[in-house]
């Protein structure tokens, strides 16, 4: 399967790597950049924007708070095209209301 995978903090980075492991293809976001230098090496896609991880067959996302999930969710395109051939799971230590607004 190929896996995009936003957020690549602690929790995110033992996800994304793991997946890989498994033998899935990770294509990998993060916003700070300097944190995915080491993940090219373990065989992950490190890719430039949110869109591009949205590119596989699924994404998840790894996200800290609202203000992560909004300063990478508002710049993607979610045009009913790419919705009926995607399938995103969003997974996050913190959950507030927010989205489901």
């Amino acid at each position: 399967m190929n896996v995009g995978f936003i957020g690549l903090g602690r929790m995110g980075r033992a996800m994304a790597v793991n997946l890989e492991k498994a033998g899935h293809r990770v294509r990998a976001w993060n916003r700070t950049r300097e944190t995915t230098a080491d993940l090219a090496s373990k065989g992950l896609s490190i890719v430039s924007t949110p869109d591009e991880a949205f590119a596989g067959d699924a994404v998840i996302s790894m996200l800290g708070d609202d203000t992560a999930v909004r300063a990478v969710f508002l710049k993607v395109d979610f045009s009913v095209e790419r919705q009926r051939r995607r399938f995103t799971s969003t997974w996050r230590r913190y959950q507030s209301p927010w989205p489901m607004r």
